[in-house]
């Protein structure tokens, strides 16, 4: 029982807030933004951490999907994730130039207002 909470406990620690700034527009690892002025761009933008997920071709195959179909909405759906991405670094950005403590981010980070 003792080992369940110790367990936890350690996962709980090792969960890093995630920035926006820190994911790449054109990675396809899964994240998940979870730092506070990242969470209130996002909601600034009306968008979720799921919209932001990269979703392989596969993804958009179905049954009698054709492949060229397949493929065009995969790449439609890629420049609106890359968009959105950009979107919210730029309120993210913006957030760091006029919040109180402007210039670092909530994880003590400085933040990038280029």
């Amino acid at each position: 029982m003792s080992g369940e909470n110790d367990g936890a406990e350690r996962s709980r620690r090792v969960r890093r807030k995630t920035p926006i700034d820190a994911v790449d527009e054109r990675g396809t690892a899964p994240f998940e933004i979870s730092s506070p002025r990242s969470l209130r761009a996002l909601s600034h933008c009306a968008l979720t951490n799921a919209q932001l997920q990269y979703r392989s071709l596969e993804s958009y195959e179905g049954s009698g999907v054709p492949k060229q179909v397949a493929k065009l909405s995969f790449e439609s759906g890629e420049d609106r994730r890359r968009q959105r991405i950009a979107l919210v670094k730029k309120e993210y950005r913006a957030l760091c130039r006029y919040s109180p403590g402007a210039g670092r981010s909530a994880s003590g980070a400085a933040c990038r207002a280029d």
